[in-house]
């Protein structure tokens, strides 16, 4: 199915904070903790209809943040999966992902792969 078939949702939070708007493009503002203040998606992977796909939470510039307090979100989500967008370690990238479970980091994981790139685009990504 297109990555254009899928729903999306963005918000800002903090720890246990959250705005959640269903406008795409909408700004949202929030006051920074000791992790600081991110921006997230919520990507329903194989739809266009909530909630019929695979949800994935998407973590937009998540340089910075511990790999403990990754942890922590995936189980706050209450997701099977949650992806971190970060800046890229080489010029052959756009940008580099980490895909968390509650469990542990994986390597690669399919509907959190295309969840992350549509939401990195649909935020201004602009591939090389």
């Amino acid at each position: 199915m297109p990555i254009a078939a899928m729903v999306m949702l963005s918000g800002v939070g903090l720890h246990g904070f959250t705005v959640r708007c269903s406008h795409l493009h909408q700004t949202e503002t929030c006051f920074a903790n000791q992790e600081g203040a991110f921006r997230y998606s919520q990507i329903d992977v194989f739809t266009s209809e909530l909630p019929l796909g695979n949800p994935v939470a998407v973590v937009h510039g998540a340089d910075g943040l511990s790999e403990d307090w990754m942890t922590e979100f995936v189980w706050w989500t209450n997701l099977s999966a949650t992806t971190y967008l970060l800046e890229p370690t080489t010029t052959a990238a756009d940008c580099r992902v980490r895909f968390f479970t509650a469990a542990n980091e994986l390597p690669f994981a399919s509907h959190p792969a295309l969840g992350s790139a549509r939401a990195w685009l649909e935020c201004g990504g602009a591939p090389q």
